[in-house]
C-alpha cells in the first residue's frame, strides 16, 4: 500500500494479484481499477469485540477487498481533513495501540482487538485503545498531518496528550504535567502530557486536538 498526499486530499493506492486481499475502515473505498474486486466485511468475532469498538468510534465491521483480477488497483481516502501514516510490523515492533478513529486499513495478516487502556481517562477521554498485531503494513488516521518516529533506546519524546495516534506495545509511556505543578500545566493550556521512551514507533498528529 502507498499513500500520496497533496493539496487536494490523501489517497492510498495498491495493486494486488489475483486472491489478495486487505483490510479497510468501512466506506473508505474510492474506486477500483478495473472493476475486478469483491467487497465483504469481517466482524468484531464476538458481540463485546463489536460494543468496545463501537466505544471507540470505530464500525464493528471492516471491508474486505479481494481483487478477482491480476493487477486490481485500489484507491481508499480516508474521512474528510484526516491524514494518514503507515506503521510497519517488524519483529521488535509486532503490535502497536492505535487511538479511537484511528484504524483505516492494513494487510490480511493482522488480529485486531479492543483493549480497556490505563492512559485511557488522559487521552482525550479515550477509555480504549485497539491493539492491532500481526505482520505486513498498518496505515492509520486522525486529523491533520501525522508523522511517525521512530525512538532509540533509552531515546525519550513528551507529546501533547491530544496529539498522540500510535504507538508501538513495547513503548515505555507515563503521563506527566506539562509545566511543573497542575495550576501551571492548566494556566499554560497544554494540561497533561505523555513522555515516551524508547526504543518503539510513535505516530502523532500535528493538528490541535477539538475542544
Amino acid at each position: 500500500m502507498d499513500i500520496d498526499s497533496t493539496d487536494r486530499g490523501t489517497i492510498v493506492t495498491t495493486t494486488l494479484k489475483k486472491g489478495e486481499e486487505i483490510f479497510a475502515e468501512s466506506d473508505a473505498l474510492v474506486a477500483a481499477r478495473p472493476n475486478s474486486v469483491a467487497i465483504s466485511t469481517t466482524g468484531p468475532g464476538s458481540f463485546l469485540g463489536g460494543l468496545k469498538r463501537i466505544f471507540m468510534k470505530e464500525s464493528p465491521w471492516k471491508q474486505r477487498l479481494s481483487a478477482t483480477e491480476d493487477g486490481t488497483t485500489l484507491y481508499l481516502s480516508p474521512k474528510d481533513g484526516h491524514g494518514l501514516a503507515m506503521l510497519e510490523f517488524t519483529e521488535e515492533d509486532d503490535s502497536f495501540y492505535v487511538c479511537e478513529d484511528g484504524y483505516f486499513a492494513s494487510t490480511t495478516d493482522v488480529a485486531i482487538d479492543v483493549h480497556v487502556g490505563f492512559l485511557g481517562r488522559f487521552l482525550q477521554g479515550n477509555l480504549f485503545a485497539m491493539k492491532i498485531c500481526g505482520q505486513g503494513q498498518l496505515i492509520v488516521e486522525g486529523r491533520g498531518r501525522l508523522g511517525v518516529f521512530p525512538l532509540a533506546s533509552k531515546e525519550t519524546m513528551r507529546i501533547d496528550n491530544g496529539h498522540l495516534i500510535a504507538w508501538s506495545c513495547r513503548a515505555n509511556l507515563q503521563i506527566i504535567f506539562a509545566a511543573r505543578t497542575l495550576w501551571g500545566s492548566v494556566k499554560s493550556g497544554e494540561g497533561l502530557h505523555v513522555l515516551v521512551k524508547g526504543p518503539c514507533t510513535v505516530c502523532i498528529t500535528y493538528s490541535r486536538p477539538l475542544k
